[in-house]
């Protein structure tokens, strides 16, 4: 589930900075909140995309977000972790027509997710930094049958 989930965040991810860690940990999150294999990797795809608009934010929202006082600038800074820039949208919690504006329904509950799981999301990265998990789960998906079967394809 997290191959397939990382199969459609992946380049999004790097693209945004967000370590393979926090990448796994946001995936941990949004398969808590039902967003499962691929389907949350889509939505943290999603996600990802949106905070990198930065300035190029729609002119509504931008100026919704700055009512709230959240800096669209800072939403696209890649130096700011992941966790860093979702708490910076945790007064968007409140404001349901705003959280669906800026992320769009169809992504509006993946957001909602991650911005409320800040928390599990620390926990989770905490969890496999500097541990050797995040190798032993590409050793895994790239043993499996399947790989194997795709490496002799492309030979």
């Amino acid at each position: 589930a997290i191959s397939a989930a990382l199969q459609q965040c992946g380049m999004a991810a790097k693209a945004a900075n967000v370590s393979f860690e926090e990448t796994n940990a946001a995936i941990q999150v949004l398969d808590k909140a039902g967003k499962k294999a691929s389907e949350g990797g889509v939505a943290l795809r999603n996600v990802l995309g949106q905070l990198s608009k930065g300035r190029f934010v729609e002119k509504q929202a931008r100026e919704e977000l700055e009512k709230a006082g959240i800096d669209v600038v800072a939403l696209g800074d890649n130096s700011k972790s992941l966790k860093e820039r979702l708490e910076m949208l945790k007064p968007m919690l409140n404001d349901s027509a705003l959280l669906s504006k800026f992320f769009g329904v169809e992504n509006a509950n993946a957001a909602r997710a991650l911005i409320q799981g800040t928390e599990s999301l620390q926990g989770f990265t905490d969890a496999v930094t500097g541990t050797n998990s995040a190798t032993e789960q590409a050793a895994i998906v790239m043993d499996s049958y399947a790989e194997r079967q795709a490496r002799v394809n492309q030979q």
